[in-house]
């Protein structure tokens, strides 16, 4: 595994200076992917977005939290979303014959094809084991408790297309950190984002 590297006010700290900070950010399309910026503040996160490569899908996501907050969704709504997710991936297996979580249906649940769009414009999937394995539960909107989906404090991998976000907390409080995966990315192992079973809630566009 790439040693992941934690800097903060242009500055390199400890991953257990970064697991204290308000805001982590991560992946693909900012610097190098194996850095993760942590913010003390909202201030200084927002401030950082606004010069980012990575502005439009960060400020997307920080609206998604946003209106979770404000909307407050019912969990009915939550766990249908996800329910409705795992069928779609079993169907599309069952067609493709591949395993529902198998990297490469994965990617085509998340890819347009000459068929037409893709069964999942986002798609963030979440394991309870490291290297994607294990129990897992699909996320495709918004998840602002994952109690409701039956995932809360389990997430120990990530695979994601797209950007997503993982609250500490429900409701994204608590520290949050930001992942991205254009188009794909695999997050094998968060004991090297320092964020190992502390998902509480998770968003991805």
């Amino acid at each position: 595994m790439r040693e992941i590297r934690f800097v903060k006010s242009a500055r390199l700290v400890s991953r257990d200076e970064a697991a204290r900070s308000a805001v982590l950010v991560a992946g693909t399309g900012i610097t190098e992917p194996s850095t993760v910026h942590a913010f003390d503040s909202e201030e200084a996160f927002q401030a950082w977005v606004a010069a980012s490569p990575a502005k439009k899908p960060l400020l997307e996501l920080d609206g998604h939290v946003a209106r979770a907050r404000t909307e407050r969704p019912v969990d009915g709504r939550v766990k249908e979303g996800a329910d409705r997710a795992v069928a779609g991936l079993y169907d599309l297996a069952e067609r493709c014959d591949l395993q529902p979580v198998d990297d490469e249906l994965l990617r085509r649940a998340t890819s347009g094809s000459a068929s037409g769009d893709p069964l999942f414009p986002a798609l963030m999937v979440l394991f309870d084991a490291y290297g994607l394995a294990g129990g897992w539960r699909p996320v495709a909107g918004t998840a602002p408790v994952l109690d409701w989906i039956g995932f809360d404090d389990r997430t120990s991998s990530v695979w994601l297309a797209g950007a997503g976000v993982l609250g500490q907390h429900p409701w994204f409080g608590g520290q949050r950190i930001y992942l991205l995966g254009v188009p794909f990315a695999r997050y094998e192992d968060l004991r090297a984002l320092g964020f190992d079973n502390r998902a509480s809630s998770a968003a991805v566009l």
